[in-house]
């Protein structure tokens, strides 16, 4: 805990240093319990329905020899970074 007189100073938003920490996180590719959660999927079943439905955001595909759907996580981030911009409206 921080003393009462010391204050939290946010820091600026590094969106490079973010996209690195996802790939130091997660590697080139993201999958499973993992891409569900960095998507903002609370369960598998609505993560399940928004991949049947086309409406995850990013490409998911699957793996040989692998269960599940993958996705790059680079490509996650980007759409991720996307969706925080502010919408103009026309």
């Amino acid at each position: 805990m921080l003393p009462v007189d010391q204050k939290i100073v946010p820091q600026a938003f590094d969106r490079h240093c973010w996209v690195r920490q996802q790939l130091e996180r997660y590697g080139a590719v993201v999958g499973g319990e993992a891409l569900r959660s960095l998507l903002g999927f609370n369960t598998l079943g609505a993560f399940r329905q928004a991949r049947v439905g086309g409406s995850l955001g990013v490409k998911v595909f699957q793996l040989p020899a692998r269960r599940g759907h993958f996705a790059l996580t680079e490509e996650v981030c980007a759409w991720l970074l996307a969706q925080r911009e502010p919408v103009e409206e026309s």
